[in-house]
């Protein structure tokens, strides 16, 4: 069971568990781009958006390279915590 603090503590709580989420979000959409979806691709800017519709190789190496690089940080958060 997951308890909340009062005050500064919960609040704290709250905006980790929120960043935690939009997180999760995040690399979903970086997960689905990898594997080739086209959904939201428009946000990330005309040119590199058209390469990804075109599901070009260097692309998607770039989106697998940045989630690989996501991945090592974390790790390397959570041993330092």
């Amino acid at each position: 069971m997951i308890t909340v603090a009062s005050g500064r503590a919960g609040a704290g709580m709250i905006a980790a568990w929120a960043a935690c989420a939009v997180g999760l979000l995040y690399a979903a959409i970086s997960v689905y781009w990898g594997l080739g979806g086209t959904w939201l691709l428009g946000t990330v800017g005309g040119s590199v958006a058209k390469l990804g519709r075109a599901h070009n190789a260097g692309v998607i190496a770039a989106v697998w390279a940045g989630r690989a690089q996501a991945d090592r940080r974390r790790a390397a958060l959570a041993r330092h915590s």
